[in-house]
């Protein structure tokens, strides 16, 4: 392979595995939960003015600021709870078939630039080239779409390269015994997403959790005694 060709694969391969790092299954739910979040906050943080504000806490009775509190605690439960389905989201975004490409990626991509080191870099700016994936439009699509769109990018790079430079080579030079574990790792990383794409024929997306903002308790105000109908 010639520099300029060995700087294009692994700027080619960068960019493919930033896209596939980003991929996330639980997109959705981490954005219906940040704003359940944010108005657990909102609404938790004027309450805390109300009960540090003396003047307006002195206005409420001893009941109506237990009552407060007890809003409170339950929010605050509320809160908790969404923090930790956040942070298990977070933590799980990616299954397993993906992270497995992502680490076949990173090889290819470790051997391609110690490969680049070695030969001598390439003078030029190279700029990626994707066939299938759009920066623009990659980062808004659906998880399953995603996916898809990687599984074909990788499989024409993996399958071009086994091609043109392992299984019909233009001249076999002494980089070529490397060549071949970095298109095995292209085309490994290749069908670990096909097989995150092939899940979804048997595999729903993970549901959404319902976790609402607690129905704010209100203080029963008992009625004052009433005049007797005089006859």
């Amino acid at each position: 392979m010639t520099s300029r060709e060995i700087t294009q694969l692994l700027v080619n391969v960068g960019q493919i595995t930033n896209f596939t790092k980003s991929v996330n299954i639980n997109k959705d739910a981490i954005a219906v939960h940040t704003l359940t979040l944010k108005a657990a906050r909102t609404k938790m943080d004027k309450w805390q003015e109300i009960y540090k504000d003396e003047k307006q806490r002195k206005l409420l009775s001893p009941p109506e600021q237990q009552n407060l509190m007890k809003n409170a605690q339950a929010l605050y439960d509320i809160q908790e709870k969404l923090v930790k389905e956040l942070d298990f989201l977070d933590m799980s975004k990616q299954p397993l078939y993906v992270i497995n490409a992502i680490k076949e990626l990173e090889h290819a991509f470790l051997l391609l630039e110690w490969l680049q080191n070695d030969i001598g870099k390439n003078g030029e700016t190279i700029i990626p080239h994707l066939a299938c994936i759009r920066e623009k439009t990659f980062s808004g699509g659906v998880y399953k779409n995603q996916v898809y769109s990687l599984y074909i990018e990788l499989e024409a790079v993996g399958y071009d390269f086994y091609k043109d430079h392992v299984l019909n080579p233009k001249q076999i030079g002494y980089d070529y015994p490397l060549l071949i574990p970095i298109c095995d790792h292209l085309i490994t990383a290749g069908c670990w997403l096909f097989k995150e794409k092939e899940r979804f024929l048997t595999e729903a997306l993970p549901e959404i959790k319902k976790i609402d903002l607690p129905v704010e308790s209100v203080l029963e105000i008992p009625e004052g005694p009433k005049d007797k109908l005089k006859n």
